[in-house]
């Protein structure tokens, strides 16, 4: 996935089975989930490019849908904090005219 330097947020961890890419797309205006198994191919079950509205309620629904994925095969598995805090900070910057252009990459095994 290519991240824009000045439009697209990406947050990314890795959980036990898989890769998870989460963030905020401005010319889309939405907020994006994707999850790949370990050999980078979309996670059957989870949509291959799944779209939530670019707002703290979108940036809810889309940690609540990718929790209930990943929990399906690896148990009590949330999403981190720190990316959920990420996420919406790259709201506020974007409601205030910024840019967002970032990209995270966090060890989610650790959880």
């Amino acid at each position: 996935m290519q991240v824009d330097p000045d439009i697209v947020s990406s947050h990314r961890l890795q959980t036990k089975n898989f890769n998870i890419a989460v963030g905020v797309d401005r010319p889309l205006q939405h907020v994006f989930a994707t999850v790949l198994n370990r050999s980078g191919k979309p996670a059957g079950g989870f949509p291959a490019f799944a779209s939530y509205p670019m707002t703290r309620e979108g940036v809810k629904q889309a940690a609540d849908a990718l929790e209930a994925f990943v929990r399906k095969s690896e148990g009590n598995w949330s999403l981190p904090q720190i990316v959920i805090q990420g996420l919406h900070d790259d709201l506020e910057i974007m409601s205030e005219g910024g840019d967002i252009g970032n990209l995270h990459f966090y060890d989610g095994e650790k959880r």
